[in-house]
C-alpha cells in the first residue's frame, strides 16, 4: 500500500498541523487527529496529478492507495479504520451483494465514493442501496471531488435529489411492510397473484366483507391507494420467501357462517313461479 504526501522519515503519516479539514466533527464523522482517512482505488485519482494534489495532508486528508479484488481492498480498508473509500464502478459490480453491505457496515465503517463513466439510470440508486455512500463521474472536477469526500466523512450522502427521494422512498415503503399483521400479508400476497376479492374469500372461508376491511388496512399502512399499486408492492416485497398459510380444511366457524349466509340466501331469495 502507498502512502502519498505528509510522511515522516520513519515512514508514518503526520497528524498534526492539518488545514480545510471540515468544522463538524460529530458522531457521523470519521474525522481522526484532524485529517480524513482517503483509500482509493479508482485509478481517475492515481492518473490525474491535479486530483493527486488536492487530496493532501495540508487540505485535511490522508491518502493511500489500495489495489487488487473487491475482497482485497476492502479488508486494507478494514485495517485502516472509518475510511472514504474511492473506487472504480467496475471493481463495485464485481462483489456480491449478499455480502457487500455487511462488509462495509452500510457505509459507516467504509465510506463508498463510486466513480464511473455515467449515470445510467437506476445505478445511483442501486449503489446507495448496496451501502455506497455516492456517486461521481470520471469528469468530477478536483472542488467536487473535495467536496464530496468530506459530506461523505461527516456522515452524508454525495447523490442526487430524484435517487436518494427514490432510495428513502422505498425503504419506508418496505419498513412499512412490516407492521402487517400475518393475515395482512397473506391478503397481500393473493393481491400479486391477481386474485379477486370473491377468490381469496373462497380461498381463505372468510367472507369478502372481511377481505375488503383487510384490504382497506392494508392500504393504509403501506400507503397506496389501488389495487395495482397493492399488487406491484406485493410483488417487490413479498415475491421472496413468503408462503401463504391457506388451510387445508375448513375453518368449523368460517364454514358455520358460510352456512349461515347459505340459509339467508335461500330464506330471501324470490319465489319460484
Amino acid at each position: 500500500m502507498l502512502l502519498v504526501g505528509g510522511t515522516s522519515n520513519s515512514g508514518s503519516m503526520k497528524l498534526e498541523g492539518s488545514r480545510g479539514s471540515p468544522a463538524n466533527t460529530g458522531a457521523d464523522s470519521i474525522e481522526i487527529g484532524g485529517l480524513i482517512q482517503v483509500a482509493a482505488q479508482s485509478t481517475l485519482i492515481w492518473e490525474n496529478e491535479e486530483l493527486l494534489r488536492s487530496i493532501s495532508p495540508s487540505d485535511g486528508f490522508v491518502l493511500h492507495q489500495l489495489s487488487g479484488s473487491i475482497d482485497a481492498v476492502l479488508s486494507e480498508c478494514e485495517k485502516l479504520g472509518p475510511c472514504v473509500l474511492i473506487a472504480d464502478l467496475s471493481l463495485i459490480e464485481a462483489a456480491d451483494p449478499s455480502e457487500f453491505g455487511v462488509r462495509v457496515d452500510f457505509g459507516r465503517a467504509t465510506r463508498i465514493l463510486v466513480v464511473g463513466p455515467r449515470k445510467a439510470q437506476g445505478l445511483v440508486e442501486n449503489l446507495l442501496h448496496l451501502g455506497c455512500r455516492g456517486f461521481l463521474t470520471e469528469d468530477v472536477s478536483s472542488i467536487v471531488l473535495l467536496k464530496a469526500i468530506r459530506s461523505v466523512a461527516l456522515g452524508e450522502f454525495w447523490a442526487d435529489r430524484a435517487s436518494t427521494s427514490r432510495v428513502v422512498r422505498h425503504l419506508l415503503l418496505q419498513q412499512s411492510s412490516f407492521s402487517l399483521t400475518p393475515r395482512e400479508k397473506e391478503i397481500l400476497w393473493l393481491i400479486g397473484q391477481g386474485l379477486t376479492n370473491r377468490e381469496m374469500s373462497d380461498r381463505l372461508y372468510v367472507t369478502r366483507d372481511t377481505i375488503r376491511c383487510h384490504i382497506k388496512n392494508i392500504y393504509g399502512k403501506i400507503g397506496i391507494h389501488d389495487r395495482r399499486g397493492a399488487a406491484a408492492y406485493a410483488r417487490q416485497y413479498l415475491a421472496e420467501g413468503f408462503a401463504p398459510k391457506t388451510r387445508t380444511q375448513k375453518d368449523p366457524a368460517a364454514e358455520l357462517d358460510a352456512r349461515v349466509r347459505e340459509w339467508v340466501s335461500q330464506k330471501t331469495a324470490a319465489p319460484k313461479e
